[in-house]
């Protein structure tokens, strides 16, 4: 560095290490964050069949308020939260959040990043199943696809803070990879699931919890944070 240059990666690093404390890949250009401190809700809610999701002050991953996702003891209840976005300039996106997972019998915990090109939906989608404690995608076709070693279980309750971090790149229509707590799956020879689509070009982020059996459960997230990557 030549002497009175700025210190341009002592700063990089210096911004990094203070927005993204708490970030479990601290990989890419962040383009959104959401630590759910502010007043407004600033996500679509998802209430279907008695479901209701609302912003809190109770429980947190770390900071003031989170997002609570009640769902309902009906078979089909759904709650969840999504947002839109313009595209980013790269097609390699991440999505990542911290989330709690409830002793829910039957439940499907969903991850999803929606890429929408206005003749086309490219969607990276992860479902967890409860029955199984399994990680499971949607295929380029719409089936649900086991992952390979994906079995997962979790300490269940609201005090325990699940981490994820979801890679999609958009560009070559593949998934990338998958990052739950302490594993990570190689997709990155996977199709996305492709299917016609008129919506305008856009970005959707949905997190969202599922019930089949209809039992009341509760599910928190937090610190939910997107990338280019």
């Amino acid at each position: 560095m030549a002497t009175g240059a700025p210190d341009w990666q002592g700063l990089r690093w210096k911004t990094e290490t203070t927005i993204r404390p708490n970030l479990i890949h601290p990989t890419g250009k962040l383009f959104f964050v959401d630590l759910f401190d502010s007043a407004a809700m600033n996500w679509t809610k998802q209430e279907v069949a008695g479901a209701t999701v609302i912003k809190q002050t109770t429980t947190s991953f770390a900071g003031d308020s989170a997002i609570r996702i009640n769902i309902a003891g009906v078979a089909g209840s759904l709650g969840g939260i999504s947002k839109y976005f313009g595209l980013p300039i790269t097609k390699k996106i991440g999505l990542e959040a911290r989330f709690t997972v409830p002793n829910i019998p039957d439940g499907i915990l969903y991850f999803k990043l929606d890429y929408y090109d206005g003749t086309n939906v490219h969607g990276a989608r992860f479902l967890w199943y409860d029955a199984g404690d399994k990680w499971t995608y949607i295929d380029k076709d719409g089936g649900i696809i086991d992952i390979t070693d994906g079995s997962q279980d979790f300490f269940r309750s609201e005090n325990c803070w699940q981490q994820i971090k979801m890679v999609a790149d958009f560009d070559t229509g593949m998934y990338e990879r998958l990052s739950v707590n302490d594993k990570t799956w190689d997709l990155s020879t996977v199709p996305v699931y492709t299917t016609a689509s008129a919506t305008k070009p856009s970005l959707e982020a949905n997190i969202a919890l599922y019930t089949v059996g209809g039992v009341v459960r509760t599910m928190y997230v937090d610190h939910v944070v997107l990338t280019e990557e």
